[in-house]
């Protein structure tokens, strides 16, 4: 009923809110790492003030408009699949390691805590299909597109990061230092192409992050017209961005930046966060799945629902207590629905 799916979009609302303030400043986080790295800088204070920067940029560069996003991400597509060509087809020597050790597994070798360890975070490459929801108004024929998007999508993400899943297990397995922030700059010797590779791959986070800047500042514009928000932070401007909130998201943003800078919780503990609040918003996508195919059941949706039940039931369960934080929000999101469906039926 009506009720009951307001409280859902509040719920759900409010918990993207909280995913997008974490996840945005946290991928940055990593992209200063590589841009500092690459002159050799380390320090703590350098890759705040460069991820503040590099924030407030994505910023400015979202007040401009959907057409500059859109050049923006154009280049960005093809630097990404050039620098990945460079790091696979310089490291091929790192697949054969990959597949020896492959050949050699022992499933004793193997814990569920350190599969699910790995699934957590890994978890995180995955995310960004959902971002292109908040931006159906801005596509052209979303009916024809929006699927063979997402079905070559996933096809070529799925591809490579298997491609490079190979060469940086084989690197690991070869002593090389590929477990830190900017860690895929250990597969290269050279000085000059470190430098290159770690400015480029900075920059293509960034631009990438330009997207989640425009999905969340989205986000927030839909649910400020549902009456989540204030009306205000709908307001949009000339280039027909939602101004306001995309500013709001910028303060949002310096704060998960303190946290990091003060080193309150590390970039890995606050994607992991970023991943356990997916999780539990794709848990309550499947509620809404079963409820469309259980009335008339076919064998390949009830399939497909049951591994992505047992998917997400095996990630979930090894939250913990961190699954407060996704609970919490989700509960303010409920009531903020609950009042908003409350005032209109007043």
């Amino acid at each position: 009923d009506s009720a009951r799916g307001r409280i859902a979009k509040g719920a759900v609302s409010v918990l993207l809110t909280g995913t997008f303030a974490l996840g945005i400043p946290a991928s940055i986080w990593v992209a200063a790492s590589y841009v500092l790295h690459a002159f050799g800088i380390e320090a703590q204070w350098a890759r705040a003030a460069l991820t503040a920067a590099f924030l407030l940029a994505s910023t400015l560069m979202n007040l401009r408009g959907v057409n500059v996003l859109a050049k923006v991400n154009s280049v960005s597509l093809y630097v990404l699949l050039l620098v990945v060509g460079v790091l696979i087809l310089g490291n091929l020597d790192t697949l054969n390691t990959t597949a020896e050790h492959v050949s050699n597994w022992q499933w004793h070798d193997f814990s569920l805590p350190s599969i699910w360890a790995v699934m957590a975070l890994l978890f995180w490459a995955f995310l960004g299909w959902e971002n292109m929801s908040f931006g159906l108004g801005e596509l052209r024929d979303p009916e024809r597109n929006v699927p063979r998007v997402y079905l070559w999508s996933f096809v070529c993400v799925v591809a490579l990061y298997l491609l490079l899943a190979a060469v940086i297990s084989g690197a690991a397995w070869q002593g090389r230092a590929v477990a830190s922030e900017s860690g895929l700059l250990a597969l290269f010797d050279s000085p000059w192409l470190k430098f290159v590779l770690g400015i480029t791959m900075g920059l293509m986070i960034i631009a990438s992050q330009n997207a989640w800047v425009f999905g969340a500042s989205r986000m927030l514009y839909s649910a400020a017209n549902e009456g989540f928000y204030p009306q205000s932070w709908a307001q949009l401007n000339h280039a027909q961005m939602p101004a306001r909130a995309l500013w709001l998201l910028f303060v949002a943003f310096s704060l998960s930046l303190l946290v990091l800078t003060m080193r309150w919780i590390s970039v890995a503990q606050m994607m992991t966060l970023v991943s356990q609040n997916f999780m539990v918003l794709y848990a309550v996508s499947l509620l809404a799945y079963w409820r469309i195919v259980l009335p008339k059941p076919r064998w390949f949706a009830v399939l497909m629902g049951l591994i992505a039940s047992g998917s997400c039931v095996f990630l979930l369960q090894g939250f913990t207590w961190w699954l407060l934080f996704p609970l919490v929000l989700l509960a303010i999101g409920g009531i903020l629905g609950q009042r908003t469906q409350a005032s209109k039926s007043a």
